[in-house]
């Protein structure tokens, strides 16, 4: 059974399709564009647990998804997810800055809402970065932490979290 909402093709100008992936194709972006100046090891599965502190099982226990928005054959955005044991994680968003302002992060949050909400959970929670954050509030997320001076020094995060009450896909771009 595949857990990616339908939503058909993405109405714009360009092909843009939303699709499930694999770490492998989603890693280089992040090491790239992301995370390009973290020095700990990028898995699949952060341990990380919402409002600090690490669960090291959740890497046996997690099944991350991985989706990502291709124009033609191009991956220009990503975002994954995976069980926290009592709640879900959205981990990696990212979009290409050409693509930015199209609605594509929106998109994937929701995508990845409507995966946690099939899986069984009603919470779900990110870390975005400082510049990130608009987009995610946009999306219904609420800050619940203070700025939190991340990895690599100089990145500010903070937790945000959203309870997730019922079908979570749509939107167009």
């Amino acid at each position: 059974m595949n857990i990616i909402p339908d939503i058909g093709r993405l109405q714009t100008n360009e092909n843009l399709r939303l699709e499930s992936a694999t770490f492998e194709e989603i890693f280089p972006i992040w090491r790239e564009e992301l995370w390009r100046e973290r020095k700990s090891e990028i898995r699949p599965i952060s341990s990380m647990c919402l409002l600090g502190g690490y669960n090291l099982s959740l890497h046996m226990e997690a099944q991350p998804s991985f989706l990502v928005v291709r124009a033609d054959n191009e991956i220009v955005a990503v975002n994954s997810g995976h069980s926290c044991l009592v709640n879900y994680r959205s981990r990696g968003l990212w979009v290409h800055p050409r693509f930015r302002r199209r609605g594509l992060g929106q998109i994937l949050l929701n995508a990845t809402e409507h995966i946690a909400l099939r899986s069984g959970f009603r919470e779900i929670w990110s870390f975005p970065r400082r510049s990130a954050l608009a987009v995610y509030e946009k999306a219904g997320y609420v800050k619940v932490s203070d700025w939190i001076v991340g990895e690599p020094p100089g990145v500010i995060n903070c937790f945000v979290a959203k309870l997730i009450v019922g079908p979570s896909i749509g939107g167009s771009i």
